[in-house]
């Protein structure tokens, strides 16, 4: 199985080291670049669905959500350097707030935010100078879903 990241119908795609992981975009948290850019590290609430469960486009019963809840959700690391990642998420849900973070919008429902930082459970995110103004419009502009996810 080759190392591959792709989009198809709001689910991710993530192909790396012979496993395969589906996920809905609405699951994302954030994005994290690391190893120098050539990998991201994707923070998700809800557990990965295996390819079988993909199949059945049932998603495992969340546990009951919480800022803490996350903290314990191991990240899956996709081959992918965070500026080819932000070209192909969709720009009306994700938004990026610093070189090294993609944040779903819709998660921020969940987090405190300051001017220069988002919070969730023990995760501090810093929001750059470089990508705050067009952040906090995209944020003023958002229209959070009344569901839970």
């Amino acid at each position: 199985m080759k190392k591959e990241v792709r989009i198809e119908e709001n689910t991710i795609y993530i192909s790396y080291e012979g496993k395969l992981c589906v996920k809905p975009l609405n699951d994302i948290l954030f994005c994290e670049s690391c190893c120098h850019n050539s990998e991201i590290y994707v923070h998700t609430l809800k557990p990965l669905l295996t390819p079988k469960d993909a199949g059945t486009h049932e998603l495992p019963l969340p546990k009951p959500a919480g800022l803490y809840y996350l903290d314990a959700v191991k990240p899956v690391i996709a081959p992918i350097g965070i500026n080819s990642l932000a070209l192909l998420l969709p720009g009306d849900l994700f938004a990026r707030i610093h070189r090294k973070y993609i944040i779903y919008m819709g998660s921020l429902k969940d987090a405190y935010i300051e001017p220069d930082k988002i919070l969730y459970g023990n995760y501090v995110l810093r929001i750059s100078r470089e990508y705050a103004d067009e952040f906090l419009d995209k944020l003023k502009h958002f229209h959070f879903s009344s569901k839970t996810d």
